[in-house]
């Protein structure tokens, strides 16, 4: 189906050299391709870079884009820049068109996207078509498991005006994207920020209002500032790209892939600014940042998952890298009268503290921790590793396979309005 971005229709493996072959299958006449120009290279460029990536972690793959006729130009031309190639049926192949960049043809459809959104809504192409989809997509949200075409149409819908108001607000541009954790091959970048706003809208399109598109615009206000704003930490998952900033493992030493990673930057009102590698004083700006983070006032309220006792500090963006606050843990410590705590950050903006840490309590709360980590409500994900915390610092973790109990699946119930402030996760 050409509109599954996310998925390789058919897999074989070439006997010989043991190479595997991802074959992306389109069953649209010529004509059907040429009514949705904009669409069809934009599915393209995601499906093949998509699959790109995989042939990449399975140590390399040919990537086929399966047509029934010759395809037109613009859709060989967009196969052939995401670097995969053309046939019609499976055998027969389709000359590769001198291709642009990735980042060329991203901008020209989703340029072209919009207007054509615009057209079809009737209004100007501003702030109030932006929101009017993200109301109709709210109250109607289509499901990307029985409505796949409408699903991602919308998602690139959203992309494409919000894209042009970044533009608009900015001067910026669509080019290709060079962060590998997101779906879409395409981000916006204006100056020295990049917003990866086709992945938000599809975060928007799963878990609704806390990811509305119309949120990067507030970020955009940011750009330009890198130097204002207190320093802070900032958590991130252990396979985020080390290369945005000056940043520590959260446990050093420590080998587990789900580790967490802490980045110095400047708190902004909108986002925040990753402080550059080679910075000077970086020892010295990390516990500026810690003395910023302790200076934050967060509440730890009681509640029961998986039997036990949990305290869960939450409702503000910094609320997980209180772990990290060792006046604040040790005050934890102090009133639950315990020699050691288990500590969690399953995903940004939440932190679950317990001092059951022997069996069996221990296991329901691992369990619980990757039970969250795995349903994150929309949140962005961090770590569903446990650590341990002695007199307040993380002195250790643990790994284990403990299977979830049934009590430890009931996640905490999240309040409306949940998070007082943004996800910025895109900047």
């Amino acid at each position: 189906m050409y509109t599954s971005l996310d998925r390789i229709d058919i897999v074989t493996k070439k006997a010989e050299t043991g190479r595997f072959r991802y074959l992306l299958t389109d069953h649209r006449t010529a004509a059907e391709i040429e009514s949705e120009p904009e669409l069809s290279v934009l599915f393209a460029l995601t499906r093949v870079s998509a699959a790109r990536a995989m042939g990449e972690r399975d140590g390399g793959a040919d990537v086929t884009y399966v047509c029934r006729s010759i395809p037109p130009d613009f859709l060989c031309e967009a196969v052939s820049s995401a670097g995969g190639t053309v046939t019609v049926d499976v055998g027969t192949p389709v000359p590769a068109r001198a291709a642009r960049g990735v980042g060329d043809i991203a901008d020209e459809a989703l340029r072209g996207l919009a207007r054509r959104v615009a057209e079809r809504e009737g209004g100007g192409l501003d702030r109030a078509l932006l929101e009017r989809l993200e109301d109709a997509t709210l109250k109607t949200p289509p499901s990307q498991e029985d409505d796949e075409p409408v699903y991602w149409s919308r998602t690139l819908e959203l992309a494409a005006v919000c894209g042009e108001l970044l533009r608009a607000k900015t001067g910026g541009r669509w080019t290709e994207a060079k962060d590998a954790n997101g779906l879409f091959p395409f981000a916006f970048t204006a100056g020295d920020g990049t917003f990866h706003v086709a992945d938000k809208a599809r975060r928007f399109m799963d878990h609704g209002d806390s990811q509305r598109p119309a949120h990067l615009l507030l970020m955009a206000d940011d750009l330009g500032r890198a130097d204002d704003g207190p320093l802070m930490v900032n958590l991130k998952p252990g396979d985020f790209a080390r290369d945005h900033g000056v940043c520590r493992d959260l446990l050093e030493g420590a080998k587990d892939a789900g580790m967490p990673l802490v980045f110095l930057g400047r708190d902004q009102p909108n986002s925040f600014a990753y402080l550059p590698a080679g910075s000077e004083n970086v020892d010295g700006s990390f516990q500026e940042a810690l003395r910023n983070l302790a200076r934050l006032e967060l509440e730890a309220v009681p509640h029961e998952i998986g039997g036990i006792n949990v305290f869960v500090v939450s409702g503000h963006f910094y609320a997980s890298e209180k772990i990290l606050d060792e006046t604040f843990m040790m005050g934890l410590q102090r009133m639950l009268g315990a020699e050691l705590l288990a500590a969690a950050v399953p995903y940004k903006g939440v932190l679950l503290v317990t001092q059951q840490v022997v069996p069996p309590g221990i296991a329901s709360f691992v369990a619980a921790a990757t039970v969250l980590h795995d349903n994150t409500g929309g949140a962005p994900p961090l770590s569903p590793v446990v650590f341990l915390v002695k007199d307040g610092k993380v002195v250790g973790h643990i790994a284990t396979d403990a299977k979830t109990p049934e009590a430890a699946k009931k996640a905490p119930e999240r309040k409306r309005g949940f998070w007082s402030r943004l996800f910025r996760s895109d900047h």
